[in-house]
């Protein structure tokens, strides 16, 4: 799998049932949008074909793929990625990014253009995106709500995002 050609769809966390369903936490927008996607890769580019699946509570996914038929079988995938080919996935729209086209774009403080840090990471734990930037003066690392008040441009093209630094949290 060439690094940026994929992208992740969500994380098998357990085995479910006897007959190799599994449980899934999408990194879809809503458990649902996961359910479009059928055909998945894990991260040695094995392809996986999802045979059934359902919204499974609030924030879960459980599926079953026809190459594994067991428990036991699927006891190994525990916490292991799902990815999609990325020109499967839909165009985005408007202000509207993939997460991980946000991973090492610059920080940029609004107020004066200064240069602040890189994108490490985005998590979304429930209570919405933050980004992890690695400070450049002192290599800590500091999160950034990612929402309207705190995120002022993103621009892929110049691989920068514009910031309102007193969200800042170091």
């Amino acid at each position: 799998m060439e690094n940026g050609s994929c992208v992740c769809l969500g994380v098998i966390t357990k085995p479910v049932g006897i007959r190799g369903a599994v449980r899934i936490y999408p990194y879809t927008s809503s458990p649902a949008a996961f359910l479009i996607f059928r055909d998945c890769l894990l991260l040695d580019s094995r392809p996986l074909t999802c045979i059934s699946a359902r919204v499974d509570g609030p924030s879960g996914i459980v599926a079953r793929f026809s190459e594994f038929q067991s428990r036991d079988s699927v006891e190994p995938l525990r916490k292991r990625c799902l990815f999609i080919s990325r020109e499967k996935l839909p165009p985005t729209q408007v202000d509207e990014y993939y997460l991980c086209d946000l991973f090492g774009l610059d920080v940029v403080a609004a107020a004066d253009g200064r240069l602040i840090g890189k994108v490490l990471a985005a998590q979304d734990y429930g209570a919405g995106t933050f980004l992890e930037i690695m400070f450049l003066d002192n290599g800590k690392i500091g999160t950034l709500p990612f929402h309207r008040e705190s995120v002022m441009a993103v621009n892929l093209a110049a691989k920068r995002i514009t910031i309102i630094e007193k969200f800042l949290i170091h």
